[in-house]
C-alpha cells in the first residue's frame, strides 16, 4: 500500500504505486496536479516503474487527498485497484 516515512524536517516522505502512467505526459500531468495541493513540498514521478513519490507536510493535507488528487486526474492506485478486481482478473495480473 505504498511505503510512508518520517522525514528529518517533519514532513512525510509517501510512494504511491500508480497505474495507467505510461509516458512523459502522464508524469507531467501528476506532478502539476499535486504540486497544486497544499502543503505538498515536493513531488517525484517514475512513469515506467508506475510510482509516485511526495513529501508532503501532515498538518496541511493526508495521503488519502494525495491519492484523491491522482485519481482525480485519471489514474488508479494499485492497490485499490487490486482490491476490486475479480478473480479472474487477479489470475491474469499474477501470471503464476
Amino acid at each position: 500500500m505504498g511505503s510512508l516515512s518520517l522525514q528529518d524536517d517533519n514532513t512525510i516522505r509517501v510512494s504511491i504505486p500508480v497505474l495507467g502512467m505510461d509516458c512523459y505526459e502522464c508524469s507531467k500531468i501528476i506532478v502539476k496536479t499535486v504540486k497544486k495541493i497544499s502543503g505538498v513540498q515536493d513531488v517525484n514521478v517514475n512513469y515506467i516503474m508506475g510510482t509516485v513519490e511526495v513529501n508532503f507536510q501532515p498538518s496541511k493535507t493526508s495521503k488519502a487527498m494525495i491519492e484523491k488528487a491522482i485519481e482525480d486526474a485519471g489514474y488508479k492506485i494499485a492497490y485499490k485497484s487490486y482490491a476490486t478486481m475479480t478473480d479472474k482478473m487477479k489470475s491474469l495480473f499474477l501470471k503464476k
